[in-house]
C-alpha cells in the first residue's frame, strides 16, 4: 500500500466526505429497491459499515485508512443492482466514478476499489485494509445476528436460483462455510472465533451424517474443535466411533 504523508492527509476533510458517500449510497438503495435481494440490501450494508468502524477503531487508523475502510463498506455490495455475477467489480466503478467528482486522489480511490474487490468469495485479502472490509462483510458469522441472517441468504438464494433449497442442503452448505470461513484481524478472531466455531447443533438440528462428516473432516484437516467434539460426543453418544 502506498503511504500518504501526514500533510497530504490532512488536506482532505474526510468526515465531510464520509457523510457524502453515505447520503450517496443511501440514496442509491432506495433508488434501486429489488425484492429479489432480502439480504444483500441496506441493512446488510449499514451492518457492514457498523463493524467497519468497530474494527477499525480497535486497530487505530488514520483518518485516510478508516475513510478508505468505511467507504469501501458502503459501495461493497452496490454492484448487486446489475447482476451478482462480478458484482464486486461493478460496485468499485460505482465507488470511482463517485469519488472522482468528489476530488478524491487516485491513490485513495484505488485502495478504495482493490478493497472492495477483496471481498469476492473466496475472500483474498492482501493488505492490513482489505483485511478489515473483508472481516466486516462476514462479521455477522461470528454473531448472535448468524441464524436470522442465514434464512435471509437462502431465501435470496432461491429467489436467484427459481426453486426452492431443502434444508438439509442449506444446513450442510452452511456449516461448510463456516468451516471455510476464516477472519483475517486479530480483532475478529479474538471476539468471533470462538462462536464461529460454536455451529450451533441445537439450532441447525445437525443430522448424524452431517455431524460425523463435519466431525471426521475436521480430523482429517487437523482443524477440528475440541470443544465441539465433545459437544458432538455428548449429544449423539456411540455415533462418532470409527469402525
Amino acid at each position: 500500500m502506498i503511504i500518504t504523508s501526514e500533510s497530504e492527509i490532512s488536506t482532505m476533510n474526510y468526515f465531510k466526505l464520509s457523510k457524502e458517500v453515505e447520503e450517496h449510497v443511501v440514496k442509491y438503495f432506495q433508488s434501486h429497491r429489488d425484492s429479489q435481494l432480502p439480504y444483500h440490501n441496506l441493512d446488510h450494508t449499514r451492518g457492514v459499515v457498523k463493524a467497519a468502524m468497530q474494527i477499525a477503531d480497535h486497530s487505530q487508523l488514520n483518518e485516510r485508512d478508516f475513510f478508505i475502510v468505511i467507504t469501501a463498506a458502503w459501495f461493497h455490495d452496490v454492484g448487486y443492482f446489475h447482476g451478482v455475477e462480478n458484482h464486486e467489480k461493478k460496485g468499485a466503478e460505482i465507488a470511482q466514478d463517485f469519488l472522482y467528482r468528489l476530488d478524491v486522489d487516485k491513490e485513495t480511490i484505488q485502495t478504495i476499489c482493490d478493497c472492495i474487490l477483496a471481498t469476492t468469495l473466496p475472500q483474498k485479502a492482501q493488505t492490513k485494509l482489505e483485511e478489515i472490509v473483508c472481516d466486516a462483510d462476514l462479521f455477522h458469522l461470528g454473531t448472535d445476528d448468524f441464524l436470522v441472517k442465514n434464512k435471509l441468504i437462502r431465501k435470496e438464494m432461491e429467489s436467484r436460483k427459481g426453486h426452492s433449497i431443502s434444508k438439509n442442503e442449506w444446513r450442510k452448505s452452511a456449516i461448510q462455510f463456516l468451516i471455510n470461513h476464516h477472519y483475517y484481524t486479530d480483532y475478529c478472531q479474538l471476539l468471533l472465533n470462538e462462536k464461529k466455531k460454536d455451529v450451533r447443533l441445537h439450532s441447525f438440528q445437525v443430522k448424524t451424517d452431517t455431524a460425523k462428516n463435519i466431525y471426521y473432516g475436521y480430523s482429517e484437516a487437523r482443524r477440528f474443535n475440541k470443544p465441539l467434539k465433545k459437544k458432538l460426543k455428548r449429544i449423539m453418544p456411540g455415533k462418532f466411533d470409527k469402525k
